[in-house]
């Protein structure tokens, strides 16, 4: 998670827990947006983030591929609500 530590500046970490609490609906509109903003960065070219598959009615799954200038790199995720 974002600020979670003083070792590391605001551009690091992700903000998926902001999305804890939402309705189902605001999670999966937001969800790739936030996944986005937590891989911006210089090395990372591409970004391919798969529809949300809910898994039960507080969580998500989602698989996220990232192609880096060291290579690809395949990632699954799951969020929940609660």
């Amino acid at each position: 998670p974002r600020f979670s530590t003083a070792y590391y500046t605001a551009q690091y970490g992700s903000d998926l827990d902001t999305l804890i609490g939402k309705s189902m609906d605001y999670v999966i509109s937001d969800l790739e947006r936030v996944i986005r903003e937590a891989l911006d960065d210089e090395r990372i070219l591409d970004v391919v983030v798969s529809e949300p598959e809910q898994i039960d009615k507080s969580s998500l799954k989602v698989d996220v591929l990232v192609s880096t200038i060291f290579g690809t790199v395949h990632t699954e995720t799951e969020v929940s609500t609660s």
